[in-house]
């Protein structure tokens, strides 16, 4: 069943987060674009990026949701919230797990 009346929204420190990793993960933005096209058809994430809520609230970012990128090939997750009543797929960060998870040992 498709659902055409989804959209992806971007905050602004995730297009920073984008333009910083792009020059570090190849394929990246033809990754980003499949998994957008996905969702603007589908209403949801790709299985196969197993996407989970972050449950941890000892960590930033609790209670939102990620999925990694490139295989696991890379340490590149994405941190988005789904806004069912609006419809939208909120893409807050993009990163790896200690810039968005333990950003004071770096």
């Amino acid at each position: 069943m498709t659902n055409k009346n989804w959209q992806v929204s971007f905050d602004r420190q995730f297009k920073l987060d984008v333009n910083r990793w792009r020059k570090k993960a190849d394929n990246l933005q033809a990754e980003l674009q499949e998994i957008i096209d996905y969702i603007l058809e589908y209403g949801e994430i790709p299985t196969e990026y197993n996407p989970h809520e972050l449950v941890d609230p000892s960590l930033p970012y609790a209670g939102n949701m990620d999925f990694h990128l490139l295989d696991g090939k890379v340490d590149l997750l994405i941190i988005y919230t789904e806004i069912n009543k609006r419809r939208v797929f909120r893409f807050m960060r993009l990163g790896s797990h200690n810039e968005l998870f333990h950003p004071k040992q770096q």
